[in-house]
This record gives structure tokens, C-alpha cells and sequence, in this order.
């Protein structure tokens, strides 16, 4: 097995005003593209990739490409029972894969995959307001981020090469908001956090496949509290998902 090789490159801008003290807002393009990735394969991506894959010798169907060779099968002429009926008499089974817990019929593990992709867009915004704010004691602080993701592409075999972009677990927008404060001996925050639309499956759209395409996007609120009671000692109250809210 090789190392992973990347190319990557990053551009961007950091705003900071002069009329507007103690903000700064940053704007990045991210590209990185990793070739050979290191990936962990499973009995049912090595026989995707052996019987979906273009490149198949016919000839030698066992062996008709590299995944194809991680099936181990029975030799020819071996008899043993019938996998479909137990109770049959023993036939040449020859060319069956290998049922055998202490040695797989299907080598899985670690190898060079094809390529990892990711392109997108990431935002950082920070204010601080001056100490005493509309006339309360303190500091108030507000803060942001934002990621547009292009393109996620995980293609590890070759075959059926995948985008998770727009996906459940990876929206195409997602970003947060946060307003801080801080007093003498206690502060207050809220956190707002926003989650994009969430295809069920890019690929795989329609209501002949599912009722339901995509989530819906929605926003979450977190809040936390805390007091400084003693020298080195502060106690903080905090709530994840302030208004149970559901994606």
C-alpha cells in the first residue's frame, strides 16, 4: 500500500475596516484533491467493484480484475454440501465462494482507493462591540461561520464513484451564529445553527424511489450560562437544542 498524495490550495480575503474597530470577516475558496486515498473496504464494496466494474476479463470471470481476485473460491472438482439445499447429496462445488469464518471468502480490508474530493466556500465573521455597550456593564461579542460545500466525491474503487454534497449529513449550507457576554463574574451565550436542505439521495430522485425527497432546511438554538463563584472555579449551565427543535 502507498501514501496518500494531495493537491490542495486555499484563497481568500480578511476584511477588517478602519472604521469599524475590532471586526474582521474572512471569505475562503478550498480546493483539495487526494489521490490513492487509504480505504477501508467491506464484502460489498469489493463486489461492486469486481461485478460492476468496466474493466472485466470474461475470460477468467474469478479473476477478472484486481477486486475480483479478493474472492477466494472453492477448487474445482472439491465436493461438499449444497449451499442451497443442506440436505442434498454432495456436489462439485467447485467455484463456490468460501464459507469459512476462520478464513473469509472475501478479503476486506485497507488498500489505495481512486480519489477524494472536496471544493467549497467557508466564511468567519467577528465583532466585538466597545466594553459598555448602550450603557450596560460588560462585553457583548458576535461571531459567525458559513460553509458552502461544491463537491464531496469519494471515489474509492473506481466504480460508482459517489457525491455526499446535499446529502443527509452533509448540506450544502450549514453556518452558525453566536452572540456572546461578558461581565465581571459571569457571562451568557446563544448559538444559532443552521442546517441546509438534505437530499435523500442525489442520485436517486423521483417518487417512483421515495414519498419524501429532502429534508427541509432548520435552525437550532443553543444557550449556556455561567457563573464565576470562586477563584478558579466557574460553574456553567447549558442547553443543547434550546427549543427541541427537529430536523
Amino acid at each position: 500500500m502507498e501514501n496518500e498524495k494531495a493537491d490542495s490550495y486555499t484563497f481568500g480575503v480578511i476584511l477588517r475596516p478602519r472604521f469599524l474597530p475590532r471586526f474582521a470577516l474572512t471569505v475562503e475558496y478550498i480546493n483539495i484533491d487526494i489521490a490513492q486515498p487509504i480505504v477501508n473496504l467491506g464484502v460489498a464494496d469489493i463486489v461492486s467493484a469486481c461485478f460492476d466494474n468496466d474493466n472485466f476479463n470474461t475470460a477468467d470471470p474469478a479473476n477478472g480484475n484486481e477486486f475480483c481476485s479478493q474472492i477466494q473460491r472453492v477448487a474445482a472438482g472439491t465436493l461438499g454440501p449444497d449451499p442451497r439445499d443442506p440436505n442434498a447429496p454432495n456436489i462439485d462445488i467447485g467455484g463456490f465462494v468460501v464459507n469459512d469464518p476462520a478464513n473469509p471468502g472475501v478479503a476486506t480490508g485497507f488498500i489505495n482507493g481512486q480519489q477524494i474530493k472536496f471544493e467549497g466556500i467557508q466564511s468567519t465573521l467577528s465583532y466585538t462591540l466597545p466594553e459598555g455597550f448602550l450603557g450596560i456593564p460588560g462585553t457583548f461579542s458576535l461571531g459567525g461561520d458559513l460553509l458552502y460545500v461544491k463537491q464531496r466525491l469519494d471515489n474509492e474503487t473506481g466504480v460508482a464513484a459517489t457525491r455526499s454534497d446535499g446529502e443527509i449529513g452533509d448540506p450544502e449550507f450549514s453556518g452558525q451564529f453566536r452572540v456572546r457576554y461578558n461581565a465581571d463574574s459571569w457571562g451568557a451565550s446563544t448559538f444559532i445553527n443552521y442546517t441546509g436542505e438534505q437530499l435523500f439521495d442525489r442520485d436517486n430522485r423521483g417518487i417512483e424511489f421515495r414519498e419524501i425527497d429532502e429534508y427541509d432546511d432548520f435552525v437550532t438554538v443553543n444557550a449556556s450560562v455561567f457563573f464565576d463563584v470562586a477563584d478558579m472555579f466557574r460553574f456553567t449551565f447549558a442547553v443543547t437544542n434550546l427549543f427541541d427543535r427537529q430536523g
